[in-house]
Parts: C-alpha cells; sequence; structure tokens
C-alpha cells in the first residue's frame, strides 16, 4: 500500500490543445509579485 500523500499532477493538454501561451515566464511572475507585496504590503 502507498505510505503517505498522493502524487498530484497536473494536465495542461487541454490549454496547450488551445494553443494558449504564457506571456511572462514563471520567474518573472514571481519576482513581480514578490515585488508589488513589498511595495503594498509590509509596514
Amino acid at each position: 500500500m502507498p505510505d503517505g500523500t498522493y502524487r498530484k499532477l497536473l494536465d495542461v493538454s487541454k490549454i496547450n490543445n488551445l494553443q494558449w501561451k504564457a506571456k511572462i515566464s514563471l520567474t518573472d511572475g514571481i519576482k513581480l509579485t514578490y515585488d508589488w507585496y513589498i511595495k503594498n504590503h509590509v509596514v
């Protein structure tokens, strides 16, 4: 029997079939989010 958390995989085939492309990379998105958070939420 498996022990621990089940592995969940994301299926992106449907969005790829619609020929959707990200406008920004994951790394750039994380940096932009972090910068926004620092600018707007740090007291």
